[in-house]
């Protein structure tokens, strides 16, 4: 409760609500001569309800500003995943989906292989991964360990979460993208069989 007066200003909160009580002299006689003198807000609760008396009494703009609760933020987003396990775990049950499926793959890189006399860190491997999915949304991280169809464990790979008919149809909507034939090819996922059949070049 806020009393503002020529001479007097008091405050009491609750944990309910915050009740505001503004008196304003409506005689410039010096002082109030009596309650009916005065204008009284009360603006109480989470609802922001804005009781008048005398019922006629207007409220300024400052006093229906400081009657209203406050404003909420806006939660924000999800987080992305801040590594590529992470990232691989958010988009598992896609890939899983993929099984037995051609898709394009975009990438595979590995920390332990140095591309162009550059070795990747993680840090930039799941940059590049975020390059792509800006390009293509449909793009999706795995680890090649969980699929026997790679020739080898260790590489994080990005594929188009995005089945086709067959490796040709793969490998025509990789060049629809203009990508070079190092960079986009066919791939069968598979947890069962191997290497072997399940990986088709542009070359």
């Amino acid at each position: 409760m806020v009393l503002r007066g020529p001479a007097r200003r008091r405050a009491v909160e609750d944990d309910d609500q915050t009740v505001q009580l503004i008196i304003e002299p409506r005689s410039s006689g010096g002082l109030l001569p009596a309650l009916a003198a005065a204008a009284i807000i009360i603006g109480a609760g989470i609802g922001g309800a804005l009781l008048m008396w005398p019922p006629n009494a207007a409220p300024s703009n400052a006093e229906l500003a400081a009657s209203r609760p406050p404003t909420t933020a806006p939660s924000s987003a999800a987080a992305e995943p801040a590594t590529l396990r992470q990232q691989a775990a958010a988009d598992a049950d896609t890939v899983r989906g993929l099984a037995g499926q051609w898709v394009p793959q975009l990438s595979a890189e590995s920390t332990e292989l140095a591309v162009d006399g550059v070795r990747y860190d993680e840090a930039r491997i799941l940059a590049n991964f975020r390059e792509l999915h800006a390009t293509f949304p449909e793009a999706a991280l795995l680890r090649s360990d969980d699929y026997r169809s790679f020739t080898r464990p260790g590489y994080w790979v990005v594929v188009l979460a995005r089945s086709f008919d067959d490796a040709a149809a793969a490998n025509a909507w990789c060049d629809r993208q203009g990508l070079d034939p190092d960079d986009c090819f066919a791939k069968r996922l598979s947890r069962t069989s191997g290497p072997k059949g399940n990986t088709v070049t542009r070359r």
